[in-house]
C-alpha cells in the first residue's frame, strides 16, 4: 500500500514540476520534479501489485523523456539574430543565465550579471562587443553603474554580499555593513547610493567615494528594488513581504505611504518625468502607481511580468517564458505590440537615454537592441 501511495505522489510531484518548468523555465529542474523523480526512485523496491509497478516505471519513465526533451529544446537552441527582424543587434557571450541589466548614464554601456554564471560582463554599445567579464560567484544579481565606472553588484549565494568591481582592473571589494543587499539607485546629485538589504530589513545610505554606510532606515521585512523620486525627495521600495511599495521621505526618514501593489513585488521602474512608477509582481500582477496621488492601479496582463523597463510614453515588460516583450501604454489598457524573440527568452531590460531598448537573454546568452514600434 505505502509502495502504490509513494509511487502515485512521485507521479505527481513530477508533473507538477514538468507544469511549472513550462510556465516558467529555469536553468535547473523545478524542486517538485525533482522530489517526484526522489519519491519515485524510493518506491521502486517497495512492495506493490507488478501491473502499477509496470504503469509507474512507464508514467514515470514518459514525463522523463518528455522533461528532457523540453529542456533541451528551451536551452540548447541558438537562433539566428542576424535574420531577426525584431533586432537591431547582438552581442553574445554575457555570462550564463543573464539575470540583471544597468546601463551607465550616458547609455554607452551596458552592464549584465549572470545569475548561474556568476559573472558581471561590461557591453561597449557603441563597439558592439564585450569589454570585459569578472567572475564574482553564483547568483550575482542586481547591478548598479557608478559615475565614476565602477560597478557595484548584490551577489545572493551564500549570506549574500555587496561587492564593488573595477572591470577594467578585473578586481573585486566587499563592501561591509549592508548585509545580504539587493535593489540598489543613485542619488539625484550622484553622491550617495540607497541599497535594500534583505537580511536587515533596512535601506542603507551609502557615500558614493568611500562606499561607508552614512545612515540606515527600517522599512519592513525583505525590501527589495529601490526607485528615487526625480526631485530626490522620495524613495520608493518593494517590500516583497508587505505586498506593498513603501515611500520614504529621504529628509526625515519617515515612511509617508505605503500602497498595496499585488503578491511578493519586485522590479521597479520609475518614468523619465518621474509621474509614473510601474511594478511587477510575483504573482503575475502589474500595477503602475501615479506617484502624484500616490494610488495604484493593478492590472492582470496577458504575460508574466518578469522584469520592466519605463521609457519615456510606453512601458516594456519581459516574459520569459513566452519569449516576449510587450509595449503598454501608460495606462496599461492596451498592449502597444508585442515584440515576439522566441526561445531566447529575454529577461531583464534597460532603455537607454535614446531610447533604445535592450534585454538580455537567458536562453542563448546574448544582449540584444530591440526593435519596438513604439520608439
Amino acid at each position: 500500500m505505502w509502495g502504490m501511495l509513494l509511487a502515485t505522489m512521485s507521479l505527481l510531484l513530477m508533473g507538477i514540476g514538468f507544469r511549472q518548468s513550462l510556465v516558467a523555465p529555469a536553468t535547473s529542474a523545478p524542486p517538485a520534479f525533482l522530489a517526484g523523480l526522489l519519491s519515485g526512485v524510493i518506491a521502486i523496491p517497495m512492495q506493490m501489485p507488478m501491473w502499477f509497478r509496470v504503469a509507474h516505471l512507464t508514467g514515470a519513465g514518459l514525463l522523463l523523456a518528455v522533461y528532457f526533451l523540453s529542456y533541451r529544446r528551451a536551452w540548447h537552441v541558438r537562433p539566428d539574430l542576424a535574420d531577426d527582424p525584431h533586432v537591431e543587434f547582438s552581442v553574445a557571450g554575457i555570462g550564463d543565465n543573464p539575470n540583471h541589466l544597468t546601463l551607465s548614464a550616458d547609455g554607452g554601456m551596458a552592464y549584465v550579471t549572470a545569475l548561474k554564471g556568476g559573472t558581471l560582463t561590461a557591453v561597449d554599445l557603441a563597439a558592439r562587443e564585450v569589454r570585459g567579464q569578472v567572475k564574482l560567484g553564483k547568483q550575482a544579481a542586481d547591478v548598479l553603474a557608478l559615475p565614476d565606472g565602477r560597478v557595484l553588484v548584490s551577489v545572493m549565494g551564500g549570506r549574500g554580499r555587496l561587492v564593488v568591481v573595477d572591470v577594467q582592473e578585473g578586481t573585486v571589494t566587499p563592501v561591509e555593513g549592508v548585509g545580504m543587499s539587493r535593489g540598489m539607485a543613485l542619488s539625484r546629485d550622484g553622491s550617495h547610493v540607497y541599497v535594500t538589504s534583505m537580511s536587515h530589513d533596512r535601506v542603507h545610505l551609502l557615500a558614493v567615494d568611500t562606499l561607508t554606510v552614512t545612515a540606515t532606515v527600517p522599512v519592513g521585512k525583505r525590501p527589495n528594488a529601490v526607485q528615487v523620486s526625480r526631485d530626490g525627495r522620495l524613495l520608493y521600495i518593494s517590500v516583497f513581504a508587505s505586498d506593498a511599495v513603501k515611500v520614504i521621505d529621504v529628509s526625515t526618514s519617515e515612511t509617508i505611504a505605503t500602497i498595496a501593489v499585488g503578491d511578493r513585488p519586485r522590479a521597479l521602474s520609475l518614468n523619465p518625468d518621474g509621474d509614473l512608477l510601474y511594478v511587477a509582481c510575483m504573482d503575475g500582477l502589474f500595477a503602475v502607481i501615479d506617484t502624484n496621488t500616490l494610488r495604484a492601479h493593478r492590472i492582470k496582463p496577458q504575460t508574466w511580468p518578469g522584469d520592466i523597463a519605463a521609457g519615456q510614453d510606453v512601458c516594456y515588460i519581459s516574459d520569459a517564458s513566452h519569449g516576449t516583450i510587450t509595449v503598454f501604454e501608460p495606462g496599461l489598457t492596451s498592449a502597444v505590440t508585442a515584440v515576439k524573440l522566441g526561445p531566447r527568452a529575454p529577461f531583464p531590460l534597460a532603455v537607454a537615454p535614446d531610447g533604445r531598448v535592450y534585454a538580455a537573454c537567458q536562453h542563448d546568452s546574448t544582449l540584444v537592441c530591440v526593435r519596438t514600434s513604439a520608439r
